[in-house]
């Protein structure tokens, strides 16, 4: 819209030059000012010559007449043209500030096309940046995925799904800056294309203002010319006053010049009517000339009016689609922004599992192992216990074949029948210690404690008789005791590691990383142990567990008759099962804190401070003020060492 207001200035400054050519030209107002000199000199000459005679003093008197009325003309035409001159000043002016203003406009296009490409190798920098990172993401995406699926098995349709819809968004991304890059290309040529149109307009405008600048110069020149005109009319009116006196003393001599006068003016009519032919035709040449270029003026003016229009929608468009990029670019920042949040998330939960992961499986190596070396004690434990089964069946058959000849001594120790006092009982417990192998007091007493829960039928003998039928020729006195606290040991050995498994288990389930180790055995039976491809019966092929070599030998010796055989082996599992029971009961009632409130400390006084004298060596674990026992009982048996 400024521009178009711009060219109709320039339309009417033009239009105005072209009317006052047509008027006035430079060469003619020459020509005239030459003419009044010559004439101003002959009426000098005149002057002169009115001394010597009046005849050639009236003729010069009414040349004077005449010029003067030619020069009152010429002086109306130069005011006019000094109107008109300053009326061009003032468009100049006008037009060095409409000039100073497009040279605004240009400066401030080139900065904002500057500004424009500047943003553009800008925006092109953050989208190679983006596709850099969007790249890492994928491939970090993809590293992830193939570690979670590695080490993981929960949720795989949704671990898909998330990807599949981190693949989309990336795709979506990809695409638009895509398109965003096809666009600012556009803008790009667009720009260019911009700034050859305006280095056109800048040629026009300088060529525009060279024109103005060279009318201005003319206009300076007649501004001097109109002054010194001035100047000689102003000596020509004082030399006329100077003249009316001689006039009029010489009246007589101007009849005489009027004859003459009349000559020379017919003579000048004629010169004169062919001066103004000649103008007139260069006049109407020079307005159809200027007509022409009025029409090409206004024809390019058109031109550059629908141009303008549509340069200045190009420019508002491309303002709102730079908005929308700048809205976009921010929307993609944002999201930029929240896939690295939640890849820095995803992160840290990675690097938390994985030390849970190295804990546990350090753990885990730690608990096997004492796991391969309790089970190898609870072999031969259970070796043990079935050597004491066979010597308690000896005891049963013995008992048996003893029976009439008990009845004698039953009558004898009628006040002691089927009610043996616990101090005799531990009077052979104590003839028992007395052995070569014998172990602790407290010990013992527990184990014969056990020992006595274990049997089912109560005694029939006193305590030296169960001595000695308990004795064999060539061994201890103290094997079965032994062996009874060494059943005993294997029992608490046996719950201890069960409660390790369990604890292996709960963690199983909590991770999904232990769920191919292998669980641990239930209580009620030998499932979680894995078969022993050396345990197998020659004669029907019948595969038992690790540590089971015992029902083997009793699968075995009983005829390898698959129903007896697993009848018996259900019987000594209920009897195994029972007199662990019966263990587990009685060690509760004669021991002090279990070994979950020795492990985690789980005492009812809370109030207690922590002792800081009381901390276990290997795994650091610290214990309140007055629990010594707690951390020594802690050390000897259930302290793992870790950390």
């Amino acid at each position: 819209m400024y521009q178009s207001s711009v060219i109709k200035e320039l339309e009417k400054q033009l239009a105005a030059y072209a009317g006052g050519g047509d008027n006035n030209s430079p060469s003619d107002q020459g020509t005239k000012v030459r003419e009044l000199e010559d004439q101003i000199a002959k009426v000098e000459d005149g002057k002169r010559l009115l001394v010597k005679a009046q005849e050639t003093l009236q003729n010069d008197l009414r040349v004077a007449e005449v010029q003067l009325k030619d020069r009152d003309k010429t002086i109306q035409n130069l005011t006019g043209d000094l109107e008109y001159c300053k009326a061009l000043n003032k468009e100049s002016e006008k037009l060095k500030d409409t000039l100073k203003h497009l040279e605004e406009e240009m400066a401030s296009t080139k900065k904002t096309v500057e500004e424009l490409s500047v943003e553009l190798s800008n925006k092109m920098v953050e989208i190679e940046d983006l596709n850099d990172l969007l790249e890492e993401k994928k491939q970090e995406i993809v590293r992830l995925t193939e570690e979670k699926t590695s080490t993981t098995h929960l949720a795989p349709e949704e671990k898909e799904q998330t990807i599949k819809q981190l693949k989309g968004q990336v795709d979506e991304l990809v695409k638009k800056t895509k398109t965003q890059e096809g666009q600012m290309k556009k803008l790009v040529e667009k720009i260019q294309l911009r700034e050859a149109e305006l280095a056109i307009y800048k040629q026009d405008f300088e060529s525009e203002r060279n024109d103005r600048e060279r009318i201005h110069a003319e206009y300076e020149e007649l501004k001097t010319k109109t002054e010194q005109a001035r100047k000689q009319n102003k000596v020509n009116k004082e030399a006329v006053a100077n003249l009316g006196e001689v006039i009029k003393a010489q009246d007589e001599e101007i009849r005489i010049l009027k004859t003459q006068l009349n000559t020379y003016s017919r003579k000048n009519d004629w010169n004169q009517d062919e001066e103004i032919q000649i103008l007139t035709a260069q006049v109407n040449a020079y307005c159809r000339e200027v007509d022409k270029q009025k029409g090409l003026l206004i024809q390019s003016q058109e031109k550059h009016k629908t141009e303008v229009s549509e340069l200045n929608q190009k420019l508002n468009e491309e303002i709102k689609f730079k908005q929308e990029l700048a809205s976009e670019l921010a929307k993609m920042r944002q999201q930029f922004d929240n896939l690295s949040r939640t890849n820095q998330q995803l992160d840290n939960e990675l690097t938390r599992i994985r030390q849970q992961f190295t804990n546990i499986l350090a753990n885990n190596k730690q608990l096997l192992t004492a796991y391969h070396e309790e089970r190898a004690m609870v072999t031969r434990l259970e070796d043990l216990n079935e050597k004491l089964k066979k010597a308690n069946q000896v005891l049963m058959n013995k008992l048996k074949g003893h029976d009439a000849s008990t009845a004698s001594s039953q009558a004898h120790i009628s006040s002691r029948h089927n009610d043996v006092p616990g101090g005799n009982y531990y009077q052979m417990s104590a003839q028992a210690s007395s052995g070569p192998g014998a172990k602790g007091g407290d010990e013992m007493e527990h184990s014969n404690r056990a020992y006595s829960d274990l049997i089912n039928e109560k005694p029939q003998f006193t305590a030296e008789e169960m001595a000695a039928l308990f004795k064999k020729p060539g061994q201890p006195e103290y094997y079965e005791m032994e062996s009874d606290y060494d059943k005993h040991e294997a029992e608490k050995e046996k719950i201890k590691i069960d409660k390790e498994l369990e604890e292996i288990d709960q963690l199983r389930q909590k991770t999904p990383f232990l769920q191919e180790l292998p669980k641990a055995a239930d209580k009620d039976d030998d499932k979680g142990r894995p078969l022993d491809p050396n345990l197998v019966c020659p004669k029907c092929r019948k595969q038992y567990r690790e540590g089971q070599i015992q029902k083997l030998r009793r699968h075995i010796n009983a005829s390898c008759s698959n129903e007896d055989s697993d009848e018996s082996d259900e019987e000594t599992d209920k009897d195994e099962e029972e007199i662990r029971l019966m263990a587990k009961q009685r060690r509760k009632e004669m021991q002090g804190p279990s070994t979950a409130e020795v492990l985690f400390n789980d005492d009812d006084d809370n109030s207690l401070p922590y002792d800081p004298n009381l901390v276990c060596p290997k795994c650091g674990k610290q214990y309140r003020v007055g629990e010594i026992q707690k951390l020594r009982r802690h050390i000897n048996e259930f302290c793992t060492g870790i950390r």
